[in-house]
């Protein structure tokens, strides 16, 4: 496990992506050149009881001491924002991975482009056995991950590996389920999400759920959208 310095001081080097809770950042350590990926959390989600949530999923972690599994290094700001910190590895989010073969200049109709660019079945398949083995290894020390979606996937290509993020959660289960008519939670989490994990059905939370999620993300790899989202609405 990668421990940070008090008084590392990163800087920023690009933004990867954001979501409804946080930003998340390329930066690099200026003692170092170590490269991190910073997920900063903005203000609004981080409720009274985010510090024991966190902290209390940390310690689970540590004492599975699962292969392959990053647990991040959190940092609290005076502001009531927070950031979570781990090393970096070679590659890019899984979402700019796809849209960088799926969507085309703003008012250019290529198809022809878009085709030759969009994955073939052989990729596909080598991205979902990765996904396939690197949860197996959460499954086999009984952890659920719970957030597989393409904003928390890193891919590396030749040959294909992949980095699973968040396996530390700002959002509890009820936090959750309170996010499910907001829109832009809509368009970027709840396709990925079993229905067991929206509080909507009585079914209890197991290790389903992330083989869902990760059917879901091996289905929008090949037409470019997941199943249950299509033309800005979720169905």
């Amino acid at each position: 496990m990668h421990y940070f310095r008090e008084n590392d001081e990163l800087i920023e080097i690009k933004k990867l992506g954001e979501s409804l809770v946080a930003e998340v950042f390329m930066e690099k350590s200026e003692e170092s050149l170590q490269l991190y990926l910073v997920k900063k959390v903005r203000s609004e989600f981080v409720s009274m009881g985010a510090k024991e949530h966190i902290e209390q999923q940390q310690m689970v972690l540590r004492q599975l001491n699962i292969e392959n599994v990053t647990i991040p290094e959190v940092r609290y700001h005076k502001n009531q924002s927070l950031e979570l910190r781990q090393v970096f590895h070679k590659g890019q989010l899984l979402r700019a991975w796809l849209n960088e073969r799926w969507l085309t200049e703003k008012g250019l109709n290529d198809k022809c482009s878009t085709e030759n660019n969009k994955p073939d079945i052989t990729t596909v398949l080598e991205i979902g056995i990765a996904l396939a083995e690197s949860i197996a290894l959460r499954h086999k020390a009984a952890y659920i991950h719970r957030a597989i979606k393409p904003n928390n996937i890193v891919i590396q290509k030749n040959p294909i590996r992949i980095q699973l993020l968040d396996d530390v959660r700002i959002l509890d289960e009820i936090q959750v389920s309170q996010l499910i008519q907001n829109r832009q939670y809509q368009r970027e989490t709840l396709p990925y999400v079993a229905p067991e994990q929206t509080g909507r059905v009585r079914v209890g939370i197991d290790y389903p759920c992330d083989l869902y999620s990760i059917g879901i993300v091996l289905y929008e790899c090949l037409p470019g959208h997941p199943p249950l989202f299509y033309l800005g609405r979720c169905r």
